[in-house]
């Protein structure tokens, strides 16, 4: 694989690419290893991330956790508004509740409809939101890739237009990792 994993920060047109994070591994861990790419972090830094899965053939599948809320929704107006309507909705109904408990009619079964209704809601605006962004970032990924492959006569023209993308990229994906 090439391409850049560092690009130097300066405020002129043209910034400095380099190719200066490897991964050594032997035969045997290239033998079992697949899924070799860079990424951006979640964390500020000039480098990209370089990635490769190594695992054993006989090594158990891991499955997939519990959902949680995505954490860049809690900042998301419309996520908020909903969740707002949703809590003032649920003061109004501990506020009317009679004095008198009864199993359909109690604050833990009030509070528990509160936060079904806020994961449901949550859960079908991720599953709009989410590919939305990620399908941008396939995009600048392609996008990338297809000018990182130039010939090496027309590299010096694509630099300026690598490192705009990288860092719109770069954004996104911390967008991204700040959903899991």
């Amino acid at each position: 694989m090439a391409a850049y994993t560092y690009i130097q920060s300066s405020h002129t047109t043209l910034r400095s690419q380099s190719q200066l994070d490897h991964i050594y591994v032997t035969d045997n861990l290239f033998k079992n290893s697949r899924t070799w790419s860079m990424s951006h972090t979640a964390i500020p830094t000039d480098h990209k991330l370089v990635l490769a899965q190594i695992s054993r053939s006989d090594s158990p599948q891991i499955r997939r956790g519990r959902w949680s809320i995505p954490l860049f929704m809690l900042k998301d107006p419309h996520v908020i508004t909903k969740i707002n309507a949703l809590g003032h909705s649920l003061t109004t109904d501990l506020d009317n509740l009679p004095m008198r408990h009864m199993p359909s009619a109690n604050p833990q079964a009030l509070f528990k409809r509160f936060k079904d209704d806020v994961t449901s809601f949550t859960c079908q605006y991720a599953k709009k939101v989410i590919p939305q962004i990620d399908a941008e970032i396939n995009l600048l990924q392609n996008t990338l890739n297809i000018l990182h492959n130039d010939s090496p006569d027309e590299l010096h023209e694509c630099m300026f237009s690598t490192a705009v993308l990288e860092d719109h990229l770069a954004s996104l994906e911390t967008l991204r990792h700040m959903s899991t």
